[in-house]
């Protein structure tokens, strides 16, 4: 069952790239057969697109339940990258729900070395959407304090572009004949060539 909800996953977040609204119905699917699932893991990620593409169709409460979902099952996994994704979810349903306080409390936790490392991509990324939420707040030095942050972060670990979508990381992989490092498959940072 575990491979029946994972490619039912894949195939949701296929139909999410090209814009078709059908991958809410897929990503619901795919968690029902992850339901009986052995690997916390493959829940958890389904969990995080089932959040991303409510926040995507409008609806920030049913976010926010898949939201806390994820947060319990990325807990379970005692994985800090995992548990720092599921804070950047929550986070993200909370600025869509516009709570953005609140999300600011998420992104924060989120941030925290003890989790994604002092000196890592991932915390860049937290970095990135705490700088979103402090500017949606007015505050805008801190925003901008932030960003140049995450920016210098970036720079130090030679990444040359980060893009901060929602989703959680199965695993790293280098691609073939390129110099992009795929993180996980809805976030990947180019590198220099």
């Amino acid at each position: 069952m575990d491979l029946e909800a994972i490619v039912l996953d894949d195939f949701g977040y296929y139909l999410e790239n090209v814009g078709d609204p059908n991958s809410y119905r897929i990503y619901k699917r795919a968690s029902l057969l992850a339901q009986h699932t052995e690997h916390p893991l493959v829940s958890a990620a389904i969990q995080s697109d089932l959040c991303r593409a409510s926040i995507a169709a409008g609806n920030a409460a049913q976010a926010l339940q898949y939201s806390k979902s994820e947060r319990q099952l990325a807990s379970s996994l005692r994985d800090g990258l995992i548990v720092s994704q599921s804070l950047r979810d929550t986070g993200d349903a909370y600025m869509s729900a516009g709570r953005v306080s609140l999300a600011l409390k998420y992104f924060t936790q989120a941030v925290d070395p003890k989790l994604v490392g002092p000196g890592s991509a991932e915390r860049a990324k937290a970095q990135i959407e705490v700088a979103r939420a402090l500017e949606s707040l007015g505050r805008a030095p801190e925003a901008l304090e932030t960003y140049r942050e995450a920016a210098a972060l970036s720079q130090s670990l030679g990444i040359a572009r980060l893009r901060p979508t929602p989703g959680i990381a199965l695993r790293a992989w280098k691609r073939p004949k390129g110099s992009s490092i795929r993180l996980c498959r809805d976030r990947e940072v180019s590198l220099p060539r």
